[in-house]
């Protein structure tokens, strides 16, 4: 990716390497979309995070990722490994500005819903169940 940047004098990008915590926050809260191009995820919880800082994700349709995004609604999905469709999904995007207020609200609601806390008090009624 560097060498694709650097042989395009792309100087609007920038690889960060390894950074803080505090660093990912501040640059997702920033962001206008978050891109996730991942072959496979567990899950898919840094899309949940993007959504919870008001930040709408486009996504691999992958397993994880399309658990993660709601399709048209928190974010986008793209078929994986086609780069005409994901660019498409990012021009759309980046020129909707209504599209991105509204899929921003809706990734904050959705991402609400996964709270540690909440989570934990619904595992311990099911164990206080059995």
């Amino acid at each position: 990716m560097k060498k694709y940047a650097d042989e395009r004098d792309l100087q609007c990008v920038r690889f960060l390497g390894r950074i803080s915590e505090k660093e990912k926050v501040e640059l997702m809260q920033r962001a206008w979309i978050f891109i996730n191009p991942s072959f496979k995820e567990g899950w898919g919880i840094v899309n949940i995070e993007a959504n919870y800082l008001g930040t709408p994700v486009i996504g691999a349709n992958v397993g994880g990722t399309r658990d993660s995004v709601i399709n048209g609604k928190t974010g986008l999905l793209f078929e994986y490994d086609n780069a005409k469709e994901l660019a498409e999904k990012i021009d759309a995007l980046f020129r909707d500005k209504p599209l991105r207020e509204r899929m921003s609200k809706n990734g904050e609601r959705w991402a609400k819903k996964f709270d540690w806390d909440k989570q934990a008090r619904e595992y311990l009624k099911i164990i206080k169940r059995n």
